[in-house]
């Protein structure tokens, strides 16, 4: 019997979704072909039928990932009248959902650990996706009271300190802060990321 192509189009989606989480756990190395097929619940020839390389599923995975959290991470709530609470609202999210989210730490981890081992493509991938995320957050700043420092640096800044926090979420995600601490953190980054930089006019 013919596959459709609805068929072939969730058995991809399955393959992008189960590689991230392979990638994680096993980094580039040695997430093989052979390990994502087994984390899909799929052949490895059904896996050669939709990608050539890893490199390629590699690249398609990290923009199927970011297709799907992109929006989410950067919503409505970060575009309010305050920079502070823009902030506040993103960082909150982000190390909830490193801490909650699977599949969120998976694609966090698959850009900023694995992406840099991988070829020349991964490290664009990531370089799009980190991009992406200093563009949104300045964005985000953009929308707020006057700042005495540029919105550029203090998006860079933000943004080293978001592929800290995943490396973080990896090796050591007992140090990222508690639910009962989450509050008083991310106020206490805000202020270090902008409290300075407030300007009184």
């Amino acid at each position: 019997m013919k596959r459709s192509a609805e068929d072939a189009r969730k058995t991809k989606q399955t393959i992008l979704g189960s590689s991230l989480g392979a990638f994680e756990e096993h980094g580039w190395r040695g997430a093989t072909f052979d390990v994502i097929a087994r984390a899909a619940g799929l052949s490895r020839g059904a896996l050669n039928h939709h990608f050539a390389s890893k490199s390629e599923l590699l690249s398609e995975a990290l923009q199927f990932g970011w297709s799907e959290f992109g929006d989410k991470l950067f919503a409505d709530d970060t575009t309010s009248a305050s920079a502070a609470e823009n902030l506040r609202v993103l960082l909150r999210r982000y190390i909830e959902w490193l801490q909650d989210d699977p599949k969120f730490r998976a694609l966090v981890s698959t850009t900023v650990i694995v992406a840099p081992q991988a070829s020349s493509s991964g490290n664009a991938e990531k370089s799009d996706a980190l991009t992406t995320w200093k563009n949104q957050i300045e964005k985000c700043l953009s929308l707020g009271e006057p700042l005495a420092v540029p919105r550029d640096r203090i998006a860079r800044n933000v943004v080293v300190f978001l592929q800290g926090l995943a490396v973080t979420a990896i090796t050591n995600p007992e140090d990222l802060p508690s639910r009962s601490e989450l509050v008083v953190t991310v106020d206490y980054l805000v202020h270090g990321f902008l409290g300075s930089g407030l300007t009184s006019q």
